[in-house]
């Protein structure tokens, strides 16, 4: 976590893909707002595979601080404790919904 980085690229908003055990590095920082979306949780959501309402539902906080967000003028850092799975998952579905891009698209 380096403080310094995040100034340089003026990020001002942190979406934390970890479960409970991941640490928000500055989340006392006036200047940041955290989102903790746990991802990894996915299978524990009910009708979160139903494809509707359920998946929708799971997704939904995600969406709405990244829209936020955006539309405010932030800049936003995404990202989970290796970065490969978690976040990537978060990132490619914001750049679906962001993008309009199809699953191939997103890659």
């Amino acid at each position: 976590a380096n403080r310094e980085g995040l100034r340089a690229r003026n990020i001002t908003r942190i979406v934390n893909c970890q479960g409970d055990d991941g640490k928000n590095h500055f989340e006392g920082d006036a200047d940041l707002d955290y989102l903790r979306f746990p991802i990894g949780r996915w299978r524990l959501e009910r009708n979160v595979r139903d494809g509707g309402d359920g998946t929708w539902k799971f997704w939904e906080p995600l969406f709405h601080f990244v829209f936020e967000s955006l539309n405010a003028g932030h800049n936003v850092l995404v990202h989970c404790f290796a970065g490969a799975h978690r976040a990537g998952t978060a990132g490619i579905a914001l750049l679906m919904i962001l993008c309009g891009w199809d699953p191939a698209q997103a890659q």
